[in-house]
């Protein structure tokens, strides 16, 4: 389950803010976000920000996630 601070940075994440933004919109430090975002992926069993994204986006407009070639990793 994911912090009330995890949920904003996921949020401003999938909407394409950088690190730095997202240390200035919330008041926190840039390794704060950095170890947030490291929270994010493990906890959601993902790699990449890209991920981050389309689960925000997925989850937000109840789209299934397991649709998302994302999900399968058919390249590993």
């Amino acid at each position: 389950m994911l912090t009330r601070r995890e949920r904003q940075v996921m949020e401003l994440v999938a909407w394409g803010a950088s690190t730095k933004e997202i240390s200035s919109i919330l008041g926190i430090s840039f390794s704060t976000v950095q170890n947030h975002v490291h929270n994010i992926k493990d906890k959601l069993n993902l790699q990449k920000s890209t991920e981050i994204s389309a689960y925000y986006f997925c989850t937000t407009f109840n789209i299934s996630f397991e649709l998302s070639p994302l999900k399968h990793r058919p390249w590993q």
